[in-house]
């Protein structure tokens, strides 16, 4: 549809060249709108460069407005309300500098950035003459020179100049004019005129320079109303673009604050806070107000101060908090648990002005793991004795099987599926107790050689490795850990017998500190099958299970699950490295033991 392919095309952005091309405004034009702020940058290139968006260039090639006159035979003319105080001082220059140097008629054109007259103040002339003489002067004639072959203009005779044109019809009589343009920075803002009726003495060189410095003012009440329209016209923009923010917080089911950085006052809130805080929030508070009222802690109990909260720190380091979760207690039975983002708002120089923090509550989500955790702690608690009871009659039967070997074989197989059947069960019931935060560690000063002598001494003697080489480098000049051993040999239990069993070929098991001493790197190497790509991001997930071929598990994908949560109770991190056919390595760390 043509509609839709020009109101695209007025909407693009462009530089000022191709602007001028595509517009037929001249690039001086465009330049001089650039230099009094009426023409904005929208956007920049790919280089850098200043780019405006074509609509607003369009509309300097709109036909203009007719200019406003305003005239008074003495004193200030009668200007319509709202008029600024810029314009204002404007209005009367024309008057006293008539009284300066002693003129019949004085007069001030402002001019746009198209080289248009918009507005023009008179003294001298009464409003109903300045009517009948037509629309302002369009810089034909001697009036044509100012501006542009020079700055100043002292004629004795206007008609005898050989720029004359004459006066139009119901133009007072003149015979004398002094006229200079106002500039500033090169950029031409006005003309300043003043005229005397016949036989009135010429204008002399003292009042040119009387007159080029009241241009002086004249340029700077310029300025003011230039910036004072800058001032408004953002002013309407950080209004409108409140009232946005304003809109989309009353309509956001999450609680939405932000903050002022340098006042610490709350600019923007909306009423989903007040009900997830249990308290009023309104704007202009402070944190000294709301923070009394709260204990913030994280989901292992440990208490946050106020100045960590995610928006503060957002505001502080200038980086993006995502999906922090943090417990607002207001009393030992009122306990929210939030899930809070934030991040700072900054200024066209990157400079922190504010931080937003957008808080939502997430405890039907904790309940709902809580029926699931519950569901899985009774499951397993009531499949642990009938299990045990078929461990213990399997290994009675075959200590009563005498030399049947077919019998005793299968009286094995079923010890062995007992035992991963007791494995499973206490594997839920571990990520059970794990979710739940009742998982307890029995820390103690401890060395990472005891605990992987103990691990390979475990592996060694089951059935999976029992021929295999399985190397190790654990050195006893490493520093102590504070940990429970049973815990991370749990660990190195599992991530040993991984390697074990998607592997043919040696095992190596490293510890060394990191680079910064503040941790031991601990890695469990093979060289087997390896892992996709694809899969990597979720193998540390419950219930995960690698479906690439040569995976014949039966685990139910809680192994590594658990691993991951025991190393980061402990402070840790774990991860892995890995490509098919390649091997893989798996690493945590713990943090080292202060002494």
């Amino acid at each position: 549809m043509p509609g839709r392919k020009q109101q695209s095309d007025r909407s693009e952005l462009v530089s000022l060249s191709r602007a001028a091309q595509r517009t037929g405004i001249s690039r001086a034009r465009l330049t001089q709108a650039v230099k009094t702020g009426i023409l904005r940058p929208a956007g920049r290139s790919v280089r850098g460069r200043d780019l405006y968006s074509l609509q607003s260039v369009l509309v300097l090639s709109e036909s203009p407005r007719k200019a406003e006159v305003f005239a008074a035979l003495k004193g200030d003319p009668d200007l319509p309300p709202g008029v600024t105080e810029a314009d204002r001082a404007l209005a009367s220059l024309p008057y006293l500098t008539r009284i300066l140097v002693n003129a019949d008629y004085a007069a001030i054109t402002v001019i746009n950035a198209e080289g248009k007259i918009e507005r023009m103040f008179v003294s001298g002339l009464s409003q109903e003459v300045v009517a009948k003489m037509g629309p302002p002067p369009t810089g034909k004639g001697i009036l044509g020179l100012m501006g542009t072959e020079t700055t100043a203009v002292r004629v004795g005779r206007i008609s005898s100049h050989p720029r004359s044109v004459g006066f139009p019809p119901g133009h007072p009589q003149m015979e004398s004019l002094l006229g200079v343009a106002v500039q500033r920075d090169g950029v031409h803002l006005a003309n300043l005129y003043l005229t005397n009726r016949p036989g009135r003495p010429p204008f002399t060189v003292d009042d040119q320079k009387l007159v080029e410095t009241v241009a002086q003012y004249v340029a700077a009440a310029l300025e003011n109303r230039r910036l004072y329209a800058r001032e408004q016209r953002l002013r309407h923009e950080a209004e409108a673009a409140r009232r946005r923010l304003e809109a989309f917080a009353a309509a956001t089911p999450a609680g939405v604050v932000a903050i002022d950085a340098a006042t610490d006052e709350i600019i923007l809130v909306n009423e989903e806070v007040s009900k997830l805080f249990g308290v009023p929030v309104d704007r202009g508070m402070k944190r000294a107000s709301i923070h009394p009222h709260f204990v913030y802690r994280h989901p292992d109990g440990s208490v946050i101060a106020p100045e960590e909260l995610p928006i503060y720190r957002a505001m502080r380091t200038g980086e993006i908090v995502r999906g922090e979760e943090i417990i607002f207690e207001r009393s030992r039975n009122r306990k929210t648990p939030l899930l809070i983002h934030a991040a700072p708002v900054t200024d066209e120089d990157g400079k922190v002005i504010a931080g937003i923090a957008i808080f939502q509550d997430i405890t039907p989500l904790k309940a709902a793991e809580q029926v699931k955790s519950d569901f899985l702690s009774m499951i397993t608690h009531d499949l642990r004795t009938p299990l045990a009871t078929l461990k213990g009659l399997a290994a009675e039967a075959a200590a009563s099987a005498g030399d049947t070997a077919e019998l005793k074989e299968t009286l094995q197989a079923m010890d062995e599926e007992a035992d991963q059947m007791i494995e499973l069960v206490g594997n839920l019931l571990d990520m059970s107790r794990i979710e739940a935060g009742a998982y307890p560690l029995g820390r103690e000063e401890c060395h990472l050689a005891d605990i992987a002598h103990d691990a390979l001494r475990r592996l060694r003697r089951s059935r999976l490795a029992s021929d295999r080489d399985v190397r190790s480098h654990v050195p006893i000049t490493l520093s102590t850990i504070y940990a429970d051993p049973l815990q991370i040999g749990r660990v190195l239990d599992n991530l040993l017998s991984n390697a074990i069993k998607y592997s043919e070929d040696e095992v190596t098991l490293t510890a060394r500190p990191s680079d910064d001493a503040s941790e031991i790197v601990v890695e469990v190497e093979d060289r087997g099958i390896g892992i996709p790509a694809n899969e990597i991001g979720n193998l540390f997930d419950k219930f995960f299970r690698i479906t690439s071929a040569g995976r014949k598990g039966r685990g139910a994908g809680l192994g590594l699950a658990i691993c991951k949560a025991i190393v980061t109770a402990h402070g840790g991190r774990i991860g892995v490295r890995s490509a098919p056919r390649e091997g893989s390595t798996f690493w945590f760390t713990l943090p080292v033991h202060a002494a």
